[in-house]
C-alpha cells in the first residue's frame, strides 16, 4: 500500500517539475542576447593573456557565423551557452523519461522522452525566432537532443548501478 502512495505522489510531482522546467527554459529564451551576454563578465574574471593562452587557435562555422579562438571570450561564451543547452535539455529529457515510467519497455520510454524533448526544443527555437536579437537554428535542436540522450543514458547507468547494489543488499 505504501508503494502505491509513493508512486501517486511521484506522478503528481513529475508533471509539475516538468512544467516548471519548461518555464525556466522558455524564460531564458525570452531574453534578448544582450541580457545573456557573458563576455563582459569573462573579461573581468579572465585576463586577456590567460584567455588567449587557454583558448585553442581554431575556428569553425556555426549557423551564420564563425566561432574562432581569435576572439577568446566569444569562443568561451559559445561553449558555455551550448553547455547550458546540454544541461537544460538533459534535465528535460530525464524528467520526460521519468514521466513515461509507466511504459514498461525502456526503449519505448527512451524514444517517447526524446520525442517530447524534440517537440519542446523545436517549439523553443520557433519561439526564439520571434524574440528580438535572438537567432533560431535547428543546429541547437541537435545540441538539445544530444543533451537529452546523454542525460538519459547517464540516468539509466546510475539507476542500474544503484539498483544492482540495492538488489545485492536485499538478497543477504
Amino acid at each position: 500500500m505504501k508503494r502505491r502512495n509513493a508512486w501517486s505522489w511521484r506522478l503528481l510531482l513529475l508533471p509539475l517539475l516538468l512544467v516548471g522546467w519548461l518555464f525556466v527554459i522558455f524564460g531564458f529564451s525570452s531574453q534578448p542576447y544582450q541580457k545573456q551576454d557573458i563576455k563582459p563578465k569573462l573579461q573581468r574574471w579572465i585576463p586577456q593573456e590567460t584567455a588567449e593562452r587557454i583558448v585553442p587557435n581554431i575556428s569553425f562555422k556555426y549557423h551564420h557565423g564563425t566561432v574562432s579562438g581569435a576572439n577568446p571570450y566569444g569562443f568561451i561564451e559559445f561553449f558555455v551557452r551550448k553547455g547550458a543547452h546540454l544541461f537544460e535539455y538533459g534535465v528535460l529529457g530525464v524528467l520526460c523519461f521519468l514521466l513515461l515510467f509507466p511504459i514498461p519497455k525502456t526503449g519505448w520510454r527512451f524514444l517517447g522522452a526524446l520525442a517530447l524533448t524534440a517537440a519542446a526544443a523545436l517549439t523553443d527555437e520557433w519561439y526564439q525566432s520571434r524574440v528580438s536579437n535572438r537567432t533560431s537554428t535547428l543546429l541547437d535542436v541537435g545540441v538539445d537532443l544530444t543533451g537529452a540522450i546523454l542525460a538519459i543514458c547517464l540516468f539509466l547507468l546510475a539507476y542500474r548501478l544503484l539498483w544492482g547494489r540495492i538488489g545485492k543488499k536485499s538478497n543477504r
